[in-house]
């Protein structure tokens, strides 16, 4: 059994960040995780990437567009990572096992707390402070019950050689427009096709925003196939490869599950009206980093202080902003849903950006949620408050 000061378990990018700003400022700190590569397209605004991170991203589009009831092109530059690049950067030098987590147990006899990781080989690690990076649901602690189950975001995705004709050959951030014809095994779950460039080719990807119960991602492959005008056994020979989606939604705040801290998509980090998450936990990862090496030389407790800087005060009222629009989004039809983001993405830049983060100011959402209410005609009003217009109304007044 060997001791460190911290284990982080689980080596994506939110458990890699972490690891990676506790090691750079000298923390002794082990990532525990098998070290697969990160096969999901990882897309993110370019603006919300940590600086040192900037050559991390393998392409970067100057716009992207919203089609809505009207085309419109947003100027603000998005990229896609290259995966590889990014993980190598985040991590650095830090200390790696190639093995799984299997449970974690309180350390016994120790005065200053701490945990035991039981590791897949057999070996054991001590640490004062465990991190789980693991995910929704997450591979240390009980699986949720059906109660506990959030909203998903799903996805089916093709990738192709060439980007195809039309609108979805460029660059598009959200299409929300009907596709015509029913699909039986979806019904009327309103959805939108999302088109960039990636590594291997053109990604195209017809994604549910959200729906309780889960959308299964191959359901989604009929519509994208007449979105894109071909048959779907047709679109399926075309594709380089294909993409599998699923997002957990609106997962509620959960900075540390006893002595542990918990990062990432496991602690709710997915952006309720995107879903996006990986911009927001490397940013995180500074914050955390930083406010354990502080609590540590001021013999404040590391995991409190970690906890705090894992979901602040500030981002827990903005995160009660962004369940509101969550909860409005999942009452919405298609003609509701690109009404919506018509109306949204007409707000000036900087409002509906930093509505877009998880980690904006609760007055800037609520400026947002202030200005999408002013803009939008009086039968999208009542959709937005018609279940009940009392969190609406605090919204409105400001946070």
């Amino acid at each position: 059994m060997s001791d460190v000061a911290v284990a982080v378990v689980g080596d994506g990018p939110a458990g890699s960040g972490v690891a990676g700003e506790l090691h750079r400022r000298g923390v002794d700190v082990t990532l525990i995780g098998l070290g697969t590569s990160w096969p999901a397209t990882y897309a993110t605004w370019v603006d919300e990437v940590p600086e040192y991170l900037a050559d991390s991203l393998a392409w970067v589009t100057p716009e992207t567009a919203v089609a809505a009831e009207r085309v419109r092109h947003l100027e603000r530059s998005y990229g896609v990572f290259d995966n590889d690049r990014l993980a190598r950067t985040v991590r650095g030098k830090v200390s790696r096992l190639g093995v799984e987590a299997t449970s974690i147990g309180e350390r016994a006899g120790a005065v200053d707390g701490g945990a035991v990781v039981q590791l897949s080989s057999g070996d054991a690690l001590t640490a004062r402070l465990v991190v789980d990076a693991t995910g929704w649901p997450s591979a240390l602690r009980p699986a949720p019950g059906p109660a506990q189950q959030p909203a998903f975001q799903t996805a089916f995705g093709v990738v192709l050689e060439e980007p195809p004709e039309g609108e979805l050959g460029a660059p598009m951030f959200m299409d929300v427009r009907d596709v015509i014809g029913g699909d039986a095994s979806i019904g009327r779950v309103p959805t939108f096709c999302y088109a960039l460039r990636v590594a291997d080719g053109w990604l195209v990807e017809e994604t549910v925003l959200a729906a309780q119960p889960a959308i299964e991602p191959v359901a989604l492959l009929p519509r994208l196939a007449r979105r894109l005008g071909v048959p779907a056994d047709n679109l399926l020979d075309r594709a380089v490869r294909t993409e599998y989606v699923r997002i957990p939604m609106g997962v509620a705040p959960t900075p540390r599950a006893g002595s542990v801290i918990v990062v990432g998509a496991g602690a709710g980090y997915g952006h309720p009206a995107t879903g996006f998450s990986v911009a927001a936990s490397l940013r995180a990862a500074t914050r955390v980093a930083s406010a354990i090496v502080d609590a540590d030389q001021h013999g404040a407790d590391i995991v409190d202080a970690a906890a705090e800087a894992v979901w602040p005060r500030s981002m827990r009222r903005t995160r009660a902003l962004h369940d509101l629009g969550l909860s409005v989004l999942l009452e919405l039809d298609q003609a509701g849903v690109r009404q919506f983001f018509d109306r949204f993405f007409e707000l000036p830049t900087e409002q509906w950006a930093a509505y877009l983060r998880i980690d904006a100011e609760p007055r800037q959402v609520s400026a947002a949620m202030l200005g999408l209410f002013r803009n939008a005609p009086w039968s999208l009003r009542r959709r937005l408050a018609v279940r009940n217009p009392a969190p609406l109304l605090r919204a409105l007044v400001g946070s």
